[in-house]
């Protein structure tokens, strides 16, 4: 007997809402793709309309899942098991006192083969706001033979110092082991790591992004100008000034500047000071067209990789793990997208490159480097085989013919042979290079120069910090490294 009526609705009754075997398997498939709870809700209600489960429900099951899952491990525990488990490769660093990580650098394998086959540009740029410890992410980036961008790998830093950023540099250098090293690395005006590039990467090229540039030359000049027509006309003579193709073509319209604007206070001093004194040679065409930069002179492409990030993140208060499995499965359909276009470029034959100038290039090369061939074929309508009209720039900036090149072939009814494309056209696989000269090691010779400095140790302080090292070598889930503490909210009254 009840004293009550029976329920009209089986919502809130927690028996009625439990999961089913299937729906529980539903569940913990979806949390593992980042689903959001709200959205598996709705799934599970849509398959069966009579599921009385509530949101509630969701969170214990996921709860319940996580702790299972974890076993009883600490956030990095956890993190670096997941890192091994998935054949991650991942460096960190430590306060010595705390044990607290300070930086945490990972690399997912396919990423690093991709950078072993595409090292020749690397962006490299810092975001902000996506953990709850708020270190910035530094995240490098590649670009693939069909013009697709990789994540190599990604970066939490403390701070953003030469030191840190020297230290994830290194690492990156470690990784190309043996293969080559990028031709250029492309950044904003970020000092520590232009100096931290620098001094890892001497003999490579650094170009600033131009775009940042000519931001913050607008932003900081605008106020010099009493009139917008003004401005505006300044803003042209600034551009073509970037856009200069020889060095005497940009003293001729530095000093045309210089003669126009000598009356605007503040104006030259700052752009020589800031900009051209020291940097001109890392944006101006002049001096960058003879590089071999794919045309990448802007970071865009790593901001837009930190703009995916965060929208399949959803939150800026992750931790380390929830980033990690947001990081892994974003890789996992970035790695399947460039397969793909490896796949088109191999067996598609567009239309328009029927031509029998194309004919020995077809399935060997990239679609994208035919779209900058074809495009040139038609920019050497006005250029014939004169090189001074040529300019070369997709020679020398892609390593690809150009278009006094093209039309020699053309003239002579002769297809473009294989080899005046660039190695790197030419890779469309994520299989590194295997003919490389890496540099070869020896286990137990390493293993032996860790026991001699092991027995030169005279305090036991040092015995212990070397095992607990080697222990992390060897499992990685007994770390007994701790996660950085969560940051508090700086807004509003304190409680």
């Amino acid at each position: 007997m009840h004293n009550h009526n029976s329920a009209n609705s089986l919502e809130g009754h927690s028996y009625a809402g439990r999961l089913t075997q299937d729906e529980a398997a539903i569940l913990d498939q979806m949390s593992k793709a980042n689903v959001r709870p709200r959205q598996i809700l709705n799934t599970l209600r849509q398959r069966d309309k009579n599921n009385a489960s509530t949101l509630r429900a969701i969170y214990n099951a996921r709860q319940r899942n996580r702790i299972k899952e974890v076993g009883g491990r600490t956030q990095m525990q956890q993190l670096l098991h997941l890192l091994e488990d998935n054949m991650y490769l991942s460096w960190h660093r430590k306060d010595p006192e705390s044990n607290v990580v300070t930086d945490l650098f990972w690399s997912h394998p396919d990423s690093i083969n991709l950078l072993k086959s595409f090292p020749y540009v690397l962006l490299i740029d810092c975001t902000y706001k996506i953990n709850r410890y708020r270190l910035p992410l530094l995240e490098i980036v590649g670009v693939t033979s069909t013009d697709i961008i990789f994540s190599v790998g990604f970066c939490f830093l403390s701070s953003e110092t030469m030191s840190n950023y020297t230290w994830a540099l290194n690492i990156l250098r470690g990784l190309l082991d043996g293969w080559p090293t990028p031709s250029v690395f492309v950044t904003d005006r970020e000092l520590g790591l232009i100096n931290a590039i620098e001094e890892v990467f001497p003999q490579c090229s650094h170009q600033l992004c131009t775009w940042h540039i000519n931001k913050m030359v607008l932003t900081n000049t605008k106020k010099m100008f009493a009139r917008n027509d003004d401005f505006q006309l300044f803003n042209k003579r600034w551009t073509d000034l970037m856009y200069a193709t020889t060095e005497t073509s940009f003293e001729l319209m530095l000093a045309t500047l210089r003669v126009e604007y000598a009356d605007v206070k503040g104006l030259l001093n700052y752009l020589e000071d800031t900009w051209l004194r020291d940097y001109k040679n890392r944006f101006v065409r002049a001096w960058t067209n003879p590089l071999f930069h794919l045309g990448e002179t802007i970071t865009q492409r790593v901001e837009s990789a930190h703009s995916t990030l965060k929208q399949h993140l959803g939150t800026c208060t992750a931790n380390f793990e929830a980033l990690w499995s947001v990081i892994h499965g974003m890789l996992d359909i970035q790695h399947n997208k460039i397969k793909s276009s490896f796949e088109v470029s191999l067996n598609v034959v567009q239309h328009g490159y029927m031509d029998g100038l194309y004919r020995r290039l077809r399935g060997y090369v990239s679609l994208k480097a035919l779209k900058l061939i074809r495009n040139e074929v038609e920019r050497g309508v006005n250029v014939g085989i004169d090189r001074s009209l040529c300019g070369c720039d997709l020679r020398t900036t892609c390593r690809l013919p150009c278009a006094h090149e093209l039309n020699v072939h053309i003239l002579a009814g002769s297809p473009i042979p294989l080899e005046d494309i660039h190695v790197y056209w030419k890779k469309l696989s994520m299989v590194p290079d295997a003919s490389v000269n890496r540099t070869a090691y020896n286990l137990n010779d390493e293993l032996q120069r860790v026991v001699s400095k092991f027995e030169t140790f005279v305090d036991e302080d040092s015995h212990v910090r070397t095992i607990q090292q080697l222990r992390e070598i060897s499992c990685p889930s007994s770390t007994s490294c701790i996660a950085p503490q969560a940051k508090v909210k700086t807004r509003g009254r304190p409680r």
